[in-house]
């Protein structure tokens, strides 16, 4: 999974807050796939294709990675962690805010629809701070493990320069700690997975976990409430 991925997934959980027919198109997902890839590439490629940087063995790290040596190395590596971290700083937070205000929207309407129901507005609100926590902890993961690599790269000093190997395996670890983020904090996830881990599958009796996990939080809390689905309908 390139880090682009992660903006990508991002970007999809945002988009199925909205008509599905109009977004999961096969030109749109194959539009979303290349822009995964293509920036990686074209970061990647430059060097290798051009004289704009270098990448090969370099003695400091004793592995295969920028090349000091050549002048435009510094730069090209300082554009590359800013592509790399503003590009997807800037789509993970938008797309999560985005996430956040339907999920509150809804939740606040079907609270109202409700009336004076206190269980179902209890439940209703327990889980808009679950998906809220979900939230904040996937940003918050995304900046501890992305920003000491990004900085270290775009100063290229000294001292910073040669703290990028551990860096680095703290950017990648990001991709195994969204999952368990994704388990533990989020309401719907931590029970699908819940049963995965068990090899279990989805009980058959509980059709609305199933449906929860393909579409959204507040899709599902509209669901508790289907005299408010069909006031809308």
């Amino acid at each position: 999974m390139t880090p682009f991925s992660v903006s990508g997934i991002t970007n999809q959980q945002r988009a199925v807050l909205y008509s599905t027919r109009r977004i999961y198109t096969a030109r749109k997902l194959t539009l979303m796939v290349i822009f995964s890839w293509a920036i990686p590439l074209v970061c990647a490629l430059t060097p290798v294709l051009t004289d704009f940087g270098e990448m090969g063995y370099e003695k400091l790290f004793k592995s295969c990675t920028w090349v000091r040596s050549n002048p435009y190395t510094r730069t090209h590596r300082m554009l590359t962690a800013g592509i790399y971290y503003l590009t997807q700083l800037i789509t993970i937070t938008i797309c999560y805010i985005s996430i956040f205000c339907y999920v509150r929207k809804t939740s606040q309407e079907t609270m109202a629809a409700t009336g004076r129901i206190r269980a179902t507005r209890k439940r209703i609100s327990r889980r808009q701070l679950n998906v809220t926590k979900n939230l904040l902890h996937v940003v918050l993961a995304f900046l501890l493990c992305f920003t000491p690599a990004a900085v270290s790269l775009m100063l290229s000093s000294e001292s910073t320069y040669k703290l990028v190997p551990w860096f680095a395996v703290v950017l990648y670890s990001n991709s195994s700690v969204n999952p368990i983020i994704y388990a533990t904090s989020h309401p719907d996830f931590k029970v699908v997975i819940r049963h995965l881990i068990r090899f279990r599958p989805i009980p058959q009796s509980d059709p609305s976990l199933r449906a929860r996990t393909v579409y959204t939080i507040s899709t599902s809390s509209n669901r508790e409430c289907p005299e408010y689905e069909e006031d809308r309908m």
